[in-house]
């Protein structure tokens, strides 16, 4: 999950009766972060006027594989480098494709050029937004330019924030 605290991106984590806010950025990291090794965190509640949005993000993109019944939509991770260099890793976990890279038992990969998408779009669901807490989770979708997929990706990367 990703928060925004007094206008800055962080990862969050849910503990019991609060928030974690964490990040690898000791420019981020006010004087109330606490330092363990290489990352900054700071417990936060949930009613804190800093705290405004809390959401997820989900990159996805348009990719025709030329097979029949293998979908055209494929989410990227934020978790690793699914994005570097003008080219996208696509991952397959429904069994294997072929001229596809097998990563593990069932789960294969191919890196694609950026050219060759169709089409991408970015997914926030919000849990709170601008200040207000969603009863029911607020989902926003927008289709993107690969240059705003680039540029956003690297925003919400794990580890960027």
């Amino acid at each position: 999950m990703i928060a925004k605290y007094n206008r800055e991106l962080y990862e969050i984590v849910k503990n019991r009766k609060n928030y974690e806010l964490i990040t690898y950025q000791a420019n981020k990291a006010s004087d109330d972060f606490i330092k363990d090794r290489n990352l900054y965190f700071k417990t936060v509640p949930d009613n804190d006027i800093m705290l405004t949005d809390i959401f997820s993000v989900e990159f996805v993109v348009s990719y025709d594989t030329g097979l029949p019944f293998v979908k055209s939509e494929w989410k990227i991770s934020c978790d690793e480098a699914s994005i570097k260099d003008e080219k996208v890793t696509l991952r397959f976990a429904e069994g294997y494709l072929p001229g596809w890279k097998v990563e593990e038992k069932g789960v294969c990969v191919k890196e694609i050029e950026m050219r060759d998408i169709l089409n991408s779009k970015i997914v926030y669901n919000y849990r709170k937004k601008k200040g207000e807490k969603c009863d029911i989770p607020c989902t926003e979708e927008r289709i993107i330019s690969t240059e705003e997929l680039k540029k956003l990706y690297d925003m919400y990367r794990k580890g960027n924030m």
